[in-house]
């Protein structure tokens, strides 16, 4: 009988679930992609509910657990989870423990567009890809995204060709942030890549032709209690609406 649940087991799909425990104390587990901040009390329920790839998905059970701590996380409360996941069938020796160190990340970020030239009413999308070749996972901020990129740390600053300031409303909603809602990240496993896709029709009217400057950057985010995300990265391009 043990052969074959073992068997079972081995055709499962992965299923990994990352907890993570941050220098002020607070918790945080990865959901649809992103990371979500929660307390003890609903860590359990995390567990139970299993894995998802979106909200109408079937769940599936967790086949293993990474717990990554802070520097400086309260003893008493990586002593709290550790003890929730035994309840819950995780044992310490059975969970995968990660020092979160910002130090020893080794990131790299670049804006890229696919062309410069697009047509009236075509998407205009600007892609930031970031590679992370250190020891330890990275937790890029997605807060906000993809209606208001500015949450997670990208500005965009629009001109005419000849370096005069476009000023519309599109421009400025485009560069603000009114958050609704928790903190969210992705976590970038080392040696992996992510690509964060930028609309640029929330900064640029792509009805109107003419020839453009954007100016774009990532900045460093440091919020009290989450995940820093300490990648600066800028870039100018050149673009056509014809």
């Amino acid at each position: 009988m043990l052969l074959p649940i073992l068997a079972l087991a081995m055709m499962q799909s992965p299923c990994p679930l990352y907890v993570g425990v941050s220098n002020d104390g607070n918790i945080f587990f990865d959901r649809f992609q992103g990371w979500i901040r929660i307390d003890t009390t609903v860590l359990g329920g995390v567990l139970r509910q299993g894995c998802r790839t979106n909200a109408t998905s079937e769940p599936k059970p967790v086949t293993s657990v990474r717990l990554v701590v802070a520097p400086k996380a309260p003893q008493e409360k990586v002593n709290a989870v550790f003890s929730i996941l035994e309840k819950d069938g995780w044992p310490r020796e059975n969970v995968t423990v990660e020092p979160w160190n910002s130090q020893i990340h080794k990131v790299s970020g670049r804006f890229y567009m696919d062309k410069l030239t697009f047509s009236i009413g075509d998407s205009v999308v600007l892609h930031f890809e970031v590679i992370n070749s250190g020891r330890e996972p990275y937790w890029l901020d997605t807060t906000g995204l993809p209606g208001m990129p500015f949450c997670s740390g990208y500005g965009v600053k629009l001109s005419h060709d000849d370096m005069t300031p476009v000023t519309h409303a599109l421009w400025v909603r485009g560069n603000t942030c009114i958050l609704n809602g928790q903190f969210k990240h992705v976590v970038i496993d080392p040696g992996a890549k992510y690509t964060q896709d930028i609309d640029l029709s929330l900064y640029l009217d792509v009805n109107m032709k003419g020839k453009y400057v954007v100016q774009v950057e990532h900045r460093s985010l440091r919020r009290n209690g989450d995940p820093d995300d300490p990648l600066d990265s800028k870039a100018t391009f050149k673009l056509q609406l014809q």
